[in-house]
């Protein structure tokens, strides 16, 4: 939905490559305003918001890896497809549980993707799908080991550093916002309404269908919540921006103020809509 509301005002312009702008979710912003008001909110809320929030960060990053690829290099290309095979076949077949074997395998992987003109974000995705995410002959998996070796590196420095960079924005005397309506409008109503509205009605479609079923304990207004909560694109979307837009300094310089906009205008009706439904009694 935040994608069609983008697409609407910018189809026929120049800036129809921000297309992914709105899609994303700060999971660290999100989960620091859950937090916030925890004491309101139902339990059930954090592992929908957690889990929404990392769908929505992997469905950029693919579309990173996709739509912003430049011309594809083929024999790069099926070098990263035979690391990932050899990858898949050291986990399935043979069972390897050998970090050594992943790291070298996943660093030819990230090479050659990135060698290949597919974005190298898209490495990352594939090297996870293919690790070991069951136990063959140790207490604990492949997987776990790596996400707890890399959770103090992740919390301490690679998540700070990334905020830290992607956060930066200049305003500029000269940026006129006026000139980029359609930039505006699009990542503006994308995040603060595609959001929520994309959100809520394909979590009642598939309700409704039986794909997936709601917790009973879990109302529509802490769906909602969570929908609000999850259009706080900010850090994201202003890395998106940044490959989007790459090389155009004035565009990015608009596209992270109407990101920053919206992000706090989605806090603020979040914690409005939390403390005003938790006084009505309907939270």
């Amino acid at each position: 939905m935040p994608a069609v509301i983008f697409t609407y005002f910018n189809l026929n312009t120049k800036y129809i490559s921000g297309i992914c702008i709105p899609i994303s979710t700060d999971i660290a912003f999100s989960m620091g305003i859950y937090f916030l008001f925890s004491k309101y909110l139902n339990p059930s809320i954090k592992m929908f918001l957690l889990s929404l929030a990392v769908v929505d960060d992997l469905v950029s990053i693919l579309l990173i890896g996709t739509v912003y690829s430049s011309k594809i290099n083929l024999s790069f290309f099926i070098s990263a497809i035979i690391c990932l095979i050899l990858i898949c076949i050291g986990n399935k077949v043979f069972k390897i549980e050998s970090l050594f074997f992943y790291l070298i395998c996943g660093l030819c992987l990230w090479y050659f993707i990135h060698l290949s003109g597919i974005h190298s974000t898209l490495s990352g995705i594939l090297l996870a799908i293919g690790i070991p995410t069951t136990s063959y002959k140790r207490k604990y998996s492949i997987s776990h080991y790596i996400r707890k070796f890399f959770s103090i590196f992740n919390n301490f420095i690679i998540i700070p550093l990334f905020a830290f960079a992607n956060t930066g924005v200049s305003i500029d005397s000269n940026l006129n916002l006026s000139k980029y309506p359609t930039i505006f409008l699009g990542i503006y109503l994308g995040l603060l309404l595609g959001k929520p509205l994309g959100i809520m009605t394909f979590t009642y479609i598939s309700n409704l269908a039986g794909l997936s079923k709601k917790p009973k304990e879990l109302t529509w207004i802490s769906v909602f919540i969570v929908s609000l909560i999850s259009s706080i694109g900010f850090t994201m979307s202003i890395f998106v921006s940044e490959v989007a837009y790459i090389g155009n300094m004035e565009l990015i310089g608009v596209s992270r103020i109407c990101i920053l906009i919206s992000s706090l205008t989605s806090i603020i009706l979040s914690s409005l809509c939390i403390k005003t439904f938790k006084e009505l009694h309907i939270l």
